[in-house]
């Protein structure tokens, strides 16, 4: 497989010594938007590990589970403002018309998400006292996420990934300190609520200090009626993606208790924390990528792409995703307490999950970029219809059987995902087994080193171990993807 590009043309001004092309080109592949992007989702999935590791010192199971079940009803509605007339707006030929409408929609859902909130801590302050005042005390937060999700969008349309990369970086370190300032006050569940304020009241800051432009309200119908065939169907998907995600943990607790959307939570936590350093990064790349060459009318060059990315996300993704999965209950006895040992195995099935999951990844801005935004709406559907059997036959019994439901609903999604993308994109079966083959070698390699230690990490203390084991992924991880760096059968992404 070799994704490499034609040469470019040397000019005079061009170092032409070995050591200065080979620093510059280190120094530009250290300051890409990717290496930059994945560095800042690492340190936020550090923090957001770290504010984990913290809480589980502080409390349980079942505190964890009454802010999980608030958050997700936080989240499912903030994903709206990520999405629909967010990728609208990024694809429009005319920003400056359309800017003002769209900070309008994405304000009233956010309007609407504190009515849900409210209505929701109202309904429940009887039977679930902390999640109902958890719910209360988000309340105010999608109003401000709203402005901060307007601001995201213009700084992915200059292609200034980096900056909004570093500024989230930066929101969840102060989040980070805030949290641990709190838990010492004895706050309990609600030092989490605190960090969520903070971290999102410095991306305010930040994102409007970077864009220099302040959001109007405005409702035009043209614009509106303009960004209809693009939001709508994604609307639809992020609905079903996000009950996918997070309408587990309401359903759990519907049927069961806190305490059990805190171990599928708590395990979801460790196994995302994982995924997320390669995910968000590139999705966020895709998307400057692919909605520039539709704009520009290069949608024939999106394939090339899709293959670069997607081979780029195997290799990183799913090594780290079966070596988690291996040690899951070693990571849960070091990393959070064994108090939490019930979310072990939550652990390990979700990273399986995750793994799958990375083979749709690139599903949404493929579609939307060859405007098949109505079939994706009807691929998203059909998976959210699947999990929603899945968890009602088997998922509701437990945390443990929801992440099954989970791993039979994204294992078929997958299936779909890459038999669409073929289709759309012309990429024949040889073509995809090469574009996954380094992600397959590379996760035997550090699978295998993760078994062959097991009898050494006894001898020492578990953390010992531990981290030894992961220095030595590092390493081996690091060596097989330069060494297929250099023999072009990776390429980096680029914005």
């Amino acid at each position: 497989m070799n994704f490499s590009r034609k040469p470019e043309t040397k000019t005079k001004d061009m170092p032409r010594t070995g050591v200065g092309t080979g620093v510059q080109r280190l120094q530009k592949t250290l300051t890409s938007a990717f290496v930059v992007g994945m560095v800042s989702r690492l340190l936020i999935q550090l923090f957001a590990l770290a504010q984990i590791m913290m809480a589980s010192r502080y409390f349980g199971l079942a505190d964890f589970g009454a802010y999980a079940l608030a958050w997700a009803c936080a989240m499912i509605f903030a994903s709206f403002m990520y999405t629909g007339y967010y990728q609208a707006l990024l694809r429009s030929r005319t920003p400056d018309q359309d800017r003002n409408t769209v900070f309008t929609v994405m304000f009233l859902i956010g309007a609407l998400a504190s009515l849900v909130l409210l209505a929701t801590g109202t309904l429940i302050v009887e039977t679930q006292s902390l999640t109902s005042r958890i719910c209360l005390a988000f309340a105010v937060l999608p109003l401000l996420d709203a402005v901060v999700a307007w601001n995201d969008v213009h700084l992915l349309r200059a292609a200034r990934v980096r900056t909004s990369s570093l500024i989230n970086a930066a929101a969840e370190a102060l989040a980070t300190v805030v949290l641990l300032m709190a838990l010492r006050e004895g706050m309990g569940a609600m030092s989490l609520v605190l960090g969520r304020y903070t971290a999102v009241s410095l991306q305010l800051i930040l994102t409007c200090g970077a864009v220099r432009r302040l959001p109007g309200l405005a409702l035009r119908v043209d614009v509106l009626r303009q960004g209809f065939p693009t939001a709508v169907p994604l609307w639809a998907s992020t609905g079903a993606g996000m009950l996918t995600n997070y309408g587990i943990d309401i359903i759990l607790g519907a049927f069961l208790n806190p305490s059990q959307v805190g171990a599928y939570r708590g395990g979801a936590r460790i196994s995302q924390t994982a995924a997320d350093l390669i995910q968000q990064p590139l999705t966020m790349l895709t998307w400057s990528r692919f909605s520039r060459l539709d704009k520009n009318g290069h949608r024939h060059r999106i394939r090339n792409y899709w293959r670069v990315n997607m081979s780029f996300a195997a290799v990183a993704a799913w090594p780290v995703m079966l070596s988690v999965a291996l040690m899951a209950e070693e990571i849960v006895t070091v990393v959070l307490d064994e108090a939490w040992l019930p979310a072990a195995a939550v652990i390990g099935i979700l990273s399986l999950m995750r793994a799958i999951r990375i083979l749709s990844m690139h599903l949404e801005p493929t579609l939307v970029s060859f405007d098949r935004q109505y079939l994706l709406l009807r691929i998203r559907l059909f998976g959210l219809g699947l999990l929603l059997v899945a968890m009602f036959l088997y998922g509701r019994f437990g945390a443990i059987e929801a992440a099954y439901a989970q791993v039979i609903t994204v294992a078929v999604m997958a299936v779909l995902s890459l038999t669409t993308a073929g289709r759309i994109l012309a990429i024949t079966t040889h073509d995809m087994l090469r574009t996954f083959l380094p992600g397959l070698i590379v996760s035997v390699l550090c699978g295998f080193f993760v078994l062959a230690t097991d009898d050494l990490r006894d001898l020492v203390s578990p953390t010992l171990g531990l981290v030894a084991t992961l220095l030595g992924l590092i390493l081996l991880w690091s060596a097989a993807v330069a060494l297929a760096l250099m023999k072009k059968m990776l390429r980096w992404p680029t914005p």
